[in-house]
């Protein structure tokens, strides 16, 4: 009966060590890239995950203090997918001017979010994840046009003139 019991146990095992290699896990090093960007141009940034926002993603935020003014927090928010499949799918329902979200529902209905944003939304697509940024910072714009390529969505955004 013992060794029943242990070649059971065994069994177990072996199928539980198998299935966990077969089942999906999301891959980070994307999010990690976008932290250590930022951290390498702005010093410490704190990580939290939030609540699941207009995107399907896993949503992680990002913030930093500026570094022309310590006083001032900028945020960067993350959406991690399963997949560069997954993550271009949902990038795709974003609007072209970042100002919304249209994706098509069950029965063939459309369903429509119109957004206003504190200030100018930029999105980038890099590798798993969607990168959101709501701000006109050029210098934090051209770091992550840098690493994720040109934006997705959004507005546009141009160097701003020196004033003397």
């Amino acid at each position: 009966m013992k060794k029943i019991l242990t070649v059971f146990g065994v069994i177990l095992i072996v199928f539980a060590v198998v299935l966990y290699s077969f089942a999906p896990d999301k891959n980070f090093s994307a999010l990690q890239d976008v932290r250590s960007m930022l951290e390498e141009n702005y010093g410490t940034v704190t990580m939290r995950e939030a609540e699941k926002s207009i995107l399907r993603g896993e949503r992680y935020v990002l913030s930093f203090s500026h570094v022309l003014d310590v006083s001032q927090e900028t945020m960067v928010t993350v959406y991690v997918y399963d997949s560069a499949q997954a993550a271009e799918s949902d990038a795709a329902t974003i609007t072209p001017d970042g100002f919304g979200v249209e994706r098509a529902a069950q029965f063939g209905r459309a369903e429509s979010m119109q957004i206003s944003w504190v200030d100018a939304p930029h999105f980038f697509l890099y590798e798993n994840v969607i990168v959101q940024y709501i701000g006109m910072d050029f210098d934090l714009l051209q770091c992550l046009y840098q690493l994720c390529g040109a934006q997705i969505a959004g507005q546009p955004f141009i160097e701003s003139p020196l004033i003397d």
